[in-house]
């Protein structure tokens, strides 16, 4: 990311005030020099990530799954969700579903004072103001993704009526230069969300309130600059001011989990809807269950096996799934009622279960045997005659 802002950012410099500069000798040296120590550190950095694209962990992503996290303007505009007097009517006016992803303020106060700065730069600022306005637009663009959003929503032109047959639909997105980028920079399409470009419209635009603040304070006399600049700090921290944490979790072992510890054995554990196995959680659960599961906090890049068994898991408890599964060494099915309920609120498509019962039903139907229920989390086994497991044997007896 750093790079391609950066590298704009110099071409403006060289194009539009130091084109004398590409005449020079000491340029091409210092370029060369700094290629020549850079790149060592860059290589060997990127290398793991090489590797890992090489071996096939680093799949290029596809337009769907990526386009969802093209920001918007409202991105850049709207206070956070936790400010402590919009906050609420953010959340509760605008889609603020990714909202960690998305909460990329500039700050009304920073954006004014970068403007004020801008009308009244100096002549001699002129180089530093088209870096920063380069390199701020470049991200902006670049964050906003491969098409247009608004209000987490992709943004639809319609199509003409001539011309609806011919293309196949009555809409178009409203493509943005992300979409190349997308489809042939190298490694471009392995980005998870493209909306993180917009940290360097952050970084710029703060810089650029620098400067409006000094040509601010040069405009006063010397007796009010003192509280102007405190008008000014508190001002901006009120603009980012976040309401109190007020509501803590306790981070905790499951019931579930301090059962699962008491077991002798060493069976696998997959947790039900399969999404779950791809979470943290079932990572911190290990410290207590101490058992294996099939996934782990694979965040934006699942091993290979994970991707490939992640589509017959989804059917579960289907014939091929329990197969699947007790090839993997599976030996605890954990259901999470809750869990499911909200996926089936979620409108999910494809779930081969339609409710909680239906799903404890086909566990039932395909040979598993309930052995438990904590809380929201009900645990299926195979069946005795399927398991050479003494301690099972005597835990199905009780």
């Amino acid at each position: 990311m750093l790079v391609l802002i950066a590298a704009v950012q110099a071409v403006f410099v060289f194009l539009f005030h130091e084109r004398s500069w590409l005449r020079q000798r000491e340029t091409w040296q210092s370029f060369g020099l700094f290629l020549l120590i850079a790149l060592p550190l860059l290589a060997l950095a990127e290398l793991p990530f090489l590797s890992l694209a090489g071996s096939g962990g680093m799949p290029d992503r596809d337009w769907g799954s990526a386009r969802m996290y093209s920001a918007g303007l409202t991105d850049f505009l709207l206070p956070g969700t936790m400010h402590f007097a919009l906050g609420d009517w953010v959340g509760t006016h605008f889609n603020r579903e990714i909202w960690n992803e998305a909460t990329l303020y500039v700050g009304i106060v920073s954006l004014g004072l970068m403007i004020y700065g801008l009308l009244k730069k100096e002549r001699r600022e002129s180089w530093i103001w088209q870096i920063i306005l380069s390199g701020a637009l470049t991200g902006l663009i670049l964050a906003m993704g491969t098409d247009l959003h608004w209000n987490a929503a992709p943004v639809e032109l319609p199509v003409p009526g001539f011309l609806q047959e011919r293309v196949g639909r009555e809409t178009v997105p409203f493509v943005l230069p992300g979409l190349l980028m997308f489809k042939f920079f190298p490694f471009y399409g392995k980005l998870r969300a493209m909306m993180r470009f917009g940290l360097f419209p952050l970084i710029l635009v703060a810089c650029g309130a620098g400067f409006g603040f000094k040509a601010l304070v040069n405009r006063i006399g010397h007796s009010r600059r003192g509280w102007v600049a405190l008008a000014c700090v508190g001002l901006v921290l009120l603009d980012f001011l976040p309401e109190p944490i007020s509501r803590f979790s306790e981070v905790k072992p499951r019931p579930v989990d301090l059962w699962l510890a008491e077991q002798k054995d060493d069976g696998a554990v997959m947790r039900i809807p399969f999404s779950l196995n791809d979470d943290q959680a079932g990572t911190y659960y290990t410290l207590y269950n101490e058992k294996p599961f099939i996934g782990g906090f694979f965040n934006a890049f699942p091993p290979p096996q994970y991707s490939r068994i992640s589509g017959v898991m989804a059917t579960f408890p289907s014939q091929e799934s329990l197969a699947q599964a007790e090839s993997l060494g599976v030996e605890y099915y954990l259901v999470e009622t809750d869990a499911v309920r909200q996926i089936l609120e979620s409108g999910t498509e494809g779930l081969p279960w339609g409710s909680v019962d239906e799903l404890l039903a086909a566990c039932e139907a395909g040979g598993l045997v309930r052995v438990g229920t904590f809380e929201d989390v009900i645990v299926y086994r195979l069946p005795e005659e399927d398991c050479d497991c003494e301690w099972l044997k005597d835990s199905l007896r009780k």
